[in-house]
């Protein structure tokens, strides 16, 4: 009794209370410094459903996640090179599925790509010069560099419903030029 009383007035703590958080201190060392499974630190400690609730209380979760975390831990890492079959030749990275595109579906937007780049730049080829500055500083040009009616009227020495009808002009030959495109992307 005395013994008792002494060691709580040293320590604040009763014997039980002092013994359960060594215990606890070291559990959590060990965990954090031993290759040992949780299982086998569980038994040099105590009850292994005792300290899944000693830590659970300790870092404030509950104990299923507790337990869910050392079998994680404990889980043994998987190569994806490894075969999926002992006797087969599929690895499990084979068997996985990519986000990216396949190589077939990036060679057909490139190609694609190309094809607008050409039929565009002929398209451009075949406007007279006015229309062709019109569509390249109004419609090709960055939405804040983009110049006016008014502004493309003053450069070519025309009124500002000049510029607009050749606007027009130039968005329908355009249009008539790259149809075949369109009918050809709505096909595919």
């Amino acid at each position: 009794r005395t013994f008792t009383r002494h060691f709580r007035q040293l320590t604040g703590n009763t014997v039980g209370n002092w013994l359960l958080g060594e215990r606890l201190s070291y559990t959590q060392r060990m965990l954090e410094t031993s290759d040992l499974a949780v299982e086998r630190i569980a038994t040099l400690v105590g009850d292994n459903e005792e300290a899944a609730k000693m830590l659970a209380e300790r870092f404030g979760e509950s104990q299923e996640k507790i337990m869910s975390l050392a079998n994680r831990l404990e889980a043994r890492d998987v190569s994806l090179d490894a075969r999926l079959f002992d006797d087969g030749s599929v690895a499990i990275l084979d068997t996985l599925e990519s986000d990216a595109p396949s190589q077939e579906e990036t060679v057909a937007n490139s190609q694609s790509r190309d094809i607008i780049k050409e039929n565009l730049h002929a398209a451009l080829t075949e406007l007279d010069p006015r229309e062709r500055f019109i569509v390249e500083v109004r419609m090709m040009a960055d939405s804040d560099e983009a110049l006016s009616l008014a502004e493309i009227g003053r450069r070519l020495g025309v009124s500002r419903e000049r510029a607009r009808q050749l606007e027009a002009r130039a968005k329908r030959k355009l249009r008539e030029r790259l149809a075949p495109l369109r009918e050809l992307q709505s096909a595919a």
